[in-house]
């Protein structure tokens, strides 16, 4: 079962435009989505690398949310 949660969050970015360095998003989805996309289009990565690499890394936020994140 996939479960969402939305985190709005604000980062300093290295390679935003200098008038606005500060990326802001509502969820680490919407981050992954932005930081694979142009990784793709520039042919650094493969489509279908970039989706595996989104797929683990929900896998492992699940894991640690079910096993290590939960009161005890």
């Amino acid at each position: 079962m996939r479960r969402g949660f939305r985190v709005p969050f604000s980062t300093g970015s290295t390679t935003a435009l200098p008038t606005d360095p500060t990326r802001s998003f509502d969820t680490f989805t919407q981050a992954a989505d932005e930081n694979a996309d142009p990784r793709v289009r520039a042919g650094i990565h493969f489509r279908f690398s970039t989706d595996r690499g989104q797929a683990l890394g929900r896998e492992v936020g699940a894991y640690l949310v079910e096993h290590e994140l939960r009161p005890r």
